[in-house]
């Protein structure tokens, strides 16, 4: 599967809330039959079976108990707004095992911007998430790292929903991150 631009948002921001359940609908059909590792494919999947055709999931929609394999490769920020004009923060609520392994640092509690000084290199997520926050439609990339991660690893997977308690106005970002060459427990459920 061809990389989604990163480097460029889309053209314009969803102008609907079907337009955005649309946009992200047929990335998430293109992810799960194209993703490049078995953990995106399986999130690409779990998450086209509970997004509405009619708006953006709720926070409320997704249910870890679900997914339980998945689970060390998620975060989930929620989108904290000091006004409409200025751009959002990220507070993290949720990192899974695999990506504190990965930074070596627990974001749980913190804003993804107090890492800024410490690491440089996290503004390349952190515009992912702006970007997902204005246009309300996932961002997906596979690509060399850009932040500093403690795997040497040639690529990196992953995937940014924005989900929406109204439909339409992004709260948070559920992302997951699956590294290369990655080894993985697989559990039977």
């Amino acid at each position: 599967m061809p990389a989604i631009s990163l480097d460029a948002e889309p053209l314009a921001p969803a102008a609907t809330a079907e337009e955005a359940a649309a946009r992200n609908r047929a990335l998430l059909e293109r992810v799960a039959a194209e993703g490049a590792t078995w953990i995106l494919r399986a999130f690409a999947e779990a998450m086209q079976a509970l997004h509405p055709a009619d708006r953006l999931p709720a926070r409320g929609d997704f249910d870890p108990v679900e997914v339980p394999r998945l689970l060390p490769h998620l975060i989930l920020v929620e989108v904290k707004r000091a006004s409409p004009a200025e751009a959002p923060r990220f507070l993290v609520r949720v990192t899974g095992q695999s990506m504190r392994d990965a930074i070596k640092i627990n974001l749980t509690g913190r804003h993804l911007e107090d890492f800024l000084p410490e690491i440089p290199s996290m503004r390349y997520p952190i515009a992912d998430r702006i970007a997902v926050c204005r246009n309300r439609v996932a961002v997906y990339g596979l690509r060399r790292p850009r932040t500093r991660i403690a795997f040497d690893f040639a690529r990196i997977e992953y995937l940014h929903m924005p989900l929406a308690g109204n439909g339409f106005d992004v709260d948070r970002v559920l992302s997951i991150y699956a590294y290369e060459g990655e080894r993985t427990v697989t559990f039977e459920r």
